[in-house]
């Protein structure tokens, strides 16, 4: 049996399934934008109770984390990606690829997305001027990078 025919023999599986939750379905349905905001606010009123001024959160293929949560970013497929969050919200941190990504959904949460260059996939030179994640710290924090206070640890 070839590849194809396992493909069809899988699908044939799960079409039944399918077919029995579908009317239950409701594809328009969708976390609004709200939510997200009621979820950064309650992050940021964590890092403020311990006089962070930034918080950082991670996301790759295998680990959907808390970026997609933050972020509205449901769809990690490409490239890891990291968020920062702060003062002036949430922001997703991205290679390249997995910026374009990232910016197809980030609009639902109001995420800012950022194309950094030490999340890029490896060996990868691309014609773009990458931020730096000093400035997308500074950004987030809304105060210049070297007033941001660092933690020991």
């Amino acid at each position: 049996m070839n590849t194809r025919d396992n493909l069809q023999n899988e699908f044939k599986k799960v079409l039944p399934i399918i077919e029995a939750v579908k009317p239950r379905i409701n594809p328009a349905r969708t976390t609004p934008r709200n939510e997200f905001a009621r979820r950064v606010r309650a992050v940021q009123s964590a890092l403020a109770q311990t006089d962070c001024p930034v918080g950082l959160v991670f996301s790759d293929e295998h680990y959907c984390g808390d970026v997609p949560y933050l972020g509205g970013n449901t769809n990690v497929q490409v490239e890891q990606v990291a968020g920062v969050i702060g003062k002036t919200g949430f922001h997703i941190l991205a290679g390249l690829e997995g910026g374009y990504v990232a910016e197809q959904l980030a609009p639902r949460a109001g995420a800012k997305v950022h194309k950094v260059e030490m999340l890029q996939l490896a060996d990868e030179k691309y014609p773009i001027r990458a931020e730096r994640l000093e400035d997308v710290l500074a950004e987030a924090a809304d105060q210049p990078f070297s007033k941001i206070k660092k933690s020991p640890y």
